[in-house]
């Protein structure tokens, strides 16, 4: 922090030096839910949600495949199941697999939880 001097007084007047730019990140991330939440989602290197859809069955069927879960992965599984209202199941590569094309819903979800 920095002291700064007015003309017009002589009492020294405090200016806020930490960044304009970290205040908004930490305003913006507000992660109440997180320490009650008993799964993590962590974003790509690129800062985004893990959350994609591919082609299947000859590009006829749409799966969302979910990343980079950490924490207990059955109570993210129930979460996702009564959030899209279908059945979601882990792939051989211990991702998260759901039919459909549920990439809005879900990153929506995750981004208002916090991740």
């Amino acid at each position: 922090r920095l002291q700064a001097f007015s003309s017009e007084t002589a009492a020294p007047q405090q200016v806020n030096t930490t960044g304009f730019w970290r205040r908004q990140r930490a305003r913006q991330h507000d992660r109440s839910y997180k320490s009650a939440c008993p799964f993590t989602v962590h974003r790509t290197a690129s800062d985004n949600l893990p959350v994609y859809v591919i082609k299947r069955k000859n590009r006829t069927e749409d799966v969302t495949v979910i990343k980079k879960i950490r924490g207990d992965p059955e109570a993210f599984r129930k979460e996702i199941e009564f959030l899209c209202q279908t059945r979601a199941s882990y792939g051989k590569s211990g991702f998260l697999q759901i039919v459909g094309n549920h990439r809005r819903v879900i990153k929506g979800y995750l981004q208002s939880i916090g991740y």
